[in-house]
C-alpha cells in the first residue's frame, strides 16, 4: 500500500525563520518541507542552502522540493543558481513555473519557447540528480489536466514532473484531473475551493471538503503514489467563516460553544480506506492544532 507523507510548505509562514519552521515540523510529526526560494532559501544563496540542509538532517525532516519561483520564459532569475542552491539544499526536485500565461491564451512561439527551455533545465538538472516539476496553476502552461498532457508530452523529458492541487478553472471534475496527471505526477499540494455560481472562488476549511477527500486518496493510493503531500496553509485571518485550515481551527476553538460539532475525519477514513489513511488525516489535525498551541503560546509569552 501506497504512504502518503504529510508535509509544509514553508512559504506558509513566511515570516517564521527557517528554524522556527522546522521546529513546528518537530513539534507537530510533520514529515517534510518544501523550502521556498523566495525567502527562507534564496536563490543563489549556497550557505543557506547548506545551513537549512543541516539542520533539516539533525531534526530528522525530509526535504521535499525546493520551491523556487523561477518562471521557464522569463530570466529574472539565472536557472543555474537554482539548480546550485536546490543541490546545496540536498533537494531531490525543483519546483518551477511553467512560463506566465495561461495554455489557452499562448500563441505557438512562446509556448515552444518554453518547451526548448524546459528541456535544456531538464539535461541540466539530470546532470545533478535532480528531477524538475510544474507548479499545477493557473496563468501557466501548466494550468489543467488537458494542458497538462500537452505540455509533458512535447517536452518528453524524464527530468520532468508536475504537481497537482484542485484547481477552480479546471473544466473536469477534480478526480479526473487528478487521474489524468497521475503517471507523471511529483507532489500534491492540499487544500479546498468552493466556486460560487458566479465563479467567484472561496478557499474552504478542509472539513468543509471532507466528501472529496475518499476518491482522490483511492486514486493515489491506486497510482501507487508515495512521495510527500505538502500541506500548504494560508496565513491566519479573521475572515467569517474562516476561508481555511488555519481559520477553521481558531474559529472551532474560539467558538467551541455556539458549534458543538467535531467533523471525525479518521473515522470515516478508517471506516472506508483502513487504519493507514485514518492515521493520515488524524496526524495532519493533530499536527495543525499543535502549531496553533505553539504559535499561541509564543503570542502570550511574547
Amino acid at each position: 500500500m501506497s504512504t502518503i507523507k504529510p508535509g509544509l510548505v514553508s512559504i506558509t509562514f513566511r515570516q517564521k525563520t527557517p528554524q522556527e519552521i522546522i521546529r513546528l515540523c518537530e513539534e507537530t510529526g510533520l514529515q517534510g518541507i518544501e523550502w521556498g526560494g523566495d525567502v527562507h532559501v534564496p536563490h543563489g544563496d549556497v550557505k543557506a542552502a547548506r545551513q537549512v540542509r543541516r539542520w533539516c538532517e539533525d531534526a530528522g525532516i525530509q526535504i521535499a522540493a525546493y520551491g523556487s519561483y523561477y518562471r521557464t520564459g522569463h530570466k529574472e532569475i539565472p536557472f543555474q543558481k537554482v539548480l546550485e542552491t536546490a543541490q546545496e539544499l540536498g533537494a531531490p526536485l525543483i519546483r518551477a513555473w511553467a512560463g506566465n500565461r495561461d495554455a489557452q491564451d499562448a500563441d505557438e512561439k512562446y509556448f515552444w519557447s518554453v518547451v526548448q527551455q524546459s528541456r535544456q533545465m531538464g539535461d541540466l538538472a539530470k546532470v545533478m540528480n535532480i528531477n524538475l516539476t510544474y507548479e499545477f496553476h493557473g496563468k501557466t502552461l501548466n494550468n489543467s489536466a488537458a494542458a497538462s498532457k500537452v505540455l509533458f508530452d512535447v517536452i518528453d523529458h524524464p527530468a520532468w514532473q508536475t504537481l497537482w492541487q484542485p484547481l477552480p478553472i479546471e473544466t473536469i471534475p477534480q478526480e479526473e484531473s487528478l487521474q489524468s496527471v497521475l503517471p507523471r505526477l511529483a507532489n500534491v499540494h492540499v487544500y479546498h475551493w468552493e466556486i460560487s455560481k458566479t465563479a467567484f472562488r472561496w478557499r474552504m476549511d478542509l472539513p468543509s471538503g471532507k466528501s472529496t477527500f475518499p476518491s482522490r486518496i483511492i486514486i493515489l493510493r491506486d497510482g501507487h503514489y508515495w512521495n510527500l503531500c505538502a500541506m500548504m496553509i494560508p496565513q491566519t485571518c479573521a475572515r467569517t467563516p474562516p476561508c481555511c485550515v488555519n481559520c477553521w481551527l481558531l474559529f472551532s476553538r474560539q467558538n467551541q460553544r455556539k458549534r458543538r460539532r467535531r467533523v471525525q475525519l479518521p473515522a470515516i477514513f478508517e471506516s472506508r480506506f483502513g487504519q493507514p489513511f485514518a492515521d493520515f488525516f488524524k496526524g495532519i489535525r493533530v499536527a495543525l492544532l499543535r502549531i496553533h498551541q505553539h504559535i499561541d503560546g509564543k503570542n502570550q509569552r511574547g
